[in-house]
């Protein structure tokens, strides 16, 4: 055998192996289920005071956070006990406080957590650096509004821990 048939028959081998490839992908059904708890889909704010102002009112905890971290999944739950179900649940006993929003950063809204009760959902305008004005890479963070959309204080990454954010949330509370 030369190597033009060596090569020839090494392409036609490789091709072969795609197509195959390709069938079993696409017969192989997809196990991973999308969860849409609290789904409120994409915001398309114009700007920083438009993406706010639903939140008019009351103090709000932004969440900027995405389904693929890691840190991100084991921070939601305590969020959702220690934020959510203390200040941001409504019921008729224990009305809302604050508003509470997970911005997930994961895309154009595809994805969520699976936990419940934290309205969840993606606004380009809800970032750090749109809300706070500076450049923040990390996640989970998170900033708290007042009840006119400034900010009162916020934690790139795990700058600040979840006991600051709660000090923040009653001292928003108690003026």
């Amino acid at each position: 055998m030369n190597a033009k048939n060596i090569t020839i028959g090494l392409i036609i081998i490789m091709l072969a192996a795609f197509g195959i490839q390709a069938l079993i992908d696409k017969k192989a059904p997809n196990t991973t289920p999308k969860v849409s708890i609290n789904d409120l889909g994409v915001f398309n704010s114009a700007d920083r005071a438009s993406a706010v102002e639903r939140f008019a009112g009351k103090p709000a905890v932004i969440f900027i956070v995405g389904t693929f971290c890691p840190y991100c999944q084991n921070a939601m739950p305590t969020y959702k006990t220690d934020i959510w179900d203390v200040y941001g649940k409504d019921t008729q006993t224990n009305p809302a406080r604050i508003h509470v929003f997970a911005n997930v950063t994961d895309g154009q809204g595809g994805n969520r957590f699976a936990v419940s009760g934290i309205p969840q959902g993606v606004d380009a305008k809800l970032d750090y650096k749109t809300l706070v004005g500076e450049e923040c890479n990390y996640v989970p963070s998170w900033v708290l509004l007042d009840d006119k959309g400034s900010v009162v204080d916020s934690s790139c990454g795990a700058t600040k821990g979840i006991d600051i954010l709660k000090k923040g949330i009653e001292t928003q509370l108690s003026q």
